[in-house]
């Protein structure tokens, strides 16, 4: 039975490593990719707070004058 197996993985070596490759590719980009979009989010997230505050300060300024 292990034979079968071996002898099946010898023959296809180059397809299973070039498959593993594509595969373990595929699942580094989506871990980078939704890495990054976590970064952007809270990155503008962020730049919204902050236009926020300035838009609040100058309404606040507005009316003291």
């Amino acid at each position: 039975m292990f034979d079968g197996v071996w002898n099946f993985a010898r023959r296809h070596q180059r397809k299973l490593l070039v498959g593993a490759g594509v595969v373990g590719g595929l699942y580094y980009s989506g871990k980078l990719l939704a890495q990054r979009l976590v970064e952007m989010q809270s990155a503008s997230a962020k730049e919204r707070t902050a236009r926020e505050n300035i838009r609040r300060r100058f309404d606040q300024n507005q009316r003291d004058c």
